[in-house]
């Protein structure tokens, strides 16, 4: 009740957004669902009621392989995506983050075709992004940084 409105659908674009920059995110639902299951954390985790018991249709991986179908070259109607996976990472293995560059680059996606890794854990990577002591080195953000220069200035 508090949320305004979004704008119409003809309002909507992705013409505006240079670059998407994804960190240690699981980008296929079921395959993370497994990795939970082995781990033994499957019923702690809100992945597989986010997926509405459906977790191929909300897994970034089904949808980069799903673009072929609507267009011949997705490449020019997306952003840039950079991948970004933490070294330490034991919330999402980095092989998550390489099964999805893959089928980027399988469906003819622009994307780096390789991960970016950056020292630190799931968690403190983003954390980086969010608070930081004066002077304490913030590796996250400087990637994001370099991005920008590169890509998009």
């Amino acid at each position: 009740d508090q949320c305004a409105a979004l704008p119409g659908a003809k309002r909507w674009s992705l013409s505006h957004i240079r670059a998407v920059i994804a960190l240690s995110a699981p980008f296929d639902i079921a395959e993370h669902y497994e990795f939970e299951q082995r781990r033994a954390v499957h019923l702690l985790s809100g992945m597989w009621g986010a997926a509405g018991g459906h977790p191929d249709a909300h897994s970034a991986v089904t949808l980069v392989r799903s673009l072929r179908r609507f267009s011949t070259n997705p490449q020019n109607n997306l952003p840039r995506i950079h991948v970004l996976h933490a070294t330490s990472d034991t919330t999402v293995p980095e092989y998550e983050s390489q099964h999805f560059v893959e089928s980027a680059v399988d469906a003819g996606i622009h994307i780096n075709s390789s991960v970016f890794s950056i020292k630190g854990t799931h968690f403190s990577i983003v954390e980086n992004l969010m608070w930081g002591p004066p002077g304490a080195p913030r590796p996250t953000l400087d990637f994001l940084r370099h991005v920008i220069e590169d890509d998009i200035c």
